[in-house]
């Protein structure tokens, strides 16, 4: 971090980048931040909380920034209503990429595109605005990560792919190489992308079906295989 800043939310997010952050960042957080209606206590990790509706004064936009390690629900749909917030409120939202991430100089990283550990982001890739990297996710060569989209721990974004906005992929989903996925998506654990997705539309893991010799045969039941969406 460059400046002074705050944190937005008091969720497991936000306590989790409190832990990971580098003590020289955490020498700059003045505090957590909330909207009012959700405000419960006033201190967090031993640190104020502030409402949102009462930091210009005190804590005014060119003098100290925000991140926002939000939580994927509704489809992103939150997460994007916050980030449109705090940047109209006029801050700047650098943003966090753990030291165990390996972020290319050729990548291109958006405002507030968290990164937590051990991720990796190849030369080309693009992450948009508020997209969310849980740890262990590949983003590899040219491949495109959309606005306000959650990558949980082990998934793939093999190259040249591409997330659309808002969407979510699970646990050690993988969308395959120039495939791409549409807007509003959810990728369950496990799921493999092997062709083009629609805006909206939901894929979880193939289904194993029995093979010819039934499931206790030769094949183990692994010969046929059935995707959902």
């Amino acid at each position: 971090m460059k400046r002074p800043f705050l944190v937005f939310g008091t969720s497991a997010l936000s306590r989790l980048l409190l832990e990971l952050a580098d003590p020289r960042d955490r020498a700059l957080l003045v505090g957590f931040t909330v909207d009012r209606a959700y405000m419960i206590a006033r201190e967090f990790r031993g640190y104020p909380v502030y409402a949102f509706e009462d930091i210009l004064g005190r804590f005014p936009p060119g003098a100290f920034d925000i991140v926002a390690p939000l939580r994927y629900a509704a489809m992103n749909r939150e997460r994007q209503r916050i980030f449109e917030r705090v940047i109209e409120a006029g801050y700047e939202m650098p943003g966090y990429v753990h030291p165990s991430s390996r972020v290319s100089d050729r990548a291109r990283l958006g405002r507030n595109v968290i990164l937590f550990e051990d991720n990796i982001v190849r030369a080309g890739a693009v992450l948009d605005d508020n997209a969310f990297l849980w740890n262990r996710v590949l983003v590899d060569e040219g491949a495109e990560v959309g606005a306000h989209c959650f990558l949980a721990g082990g998934s793939v974004v093999e190259r040249s792919a591409r997330v659309g906005r808002n969407s979510f992929i699970g646990p050690k989903g993988v969308v395959a190489t120039a495939r791409s996925v549409g807007a509003h998506c959810l990728i369950g654990s496990g799921a493999l992308i092997a062709r083009d997705c629609r805006d909206a539309s939901v894929y979880g893991p193939a289904a194993a079906l029995y093979g010819a010799d039934g499931p206790n045969g030769r094949d183990g039941g692994r010969t046929a295989t059935v995707s959902k969406g």
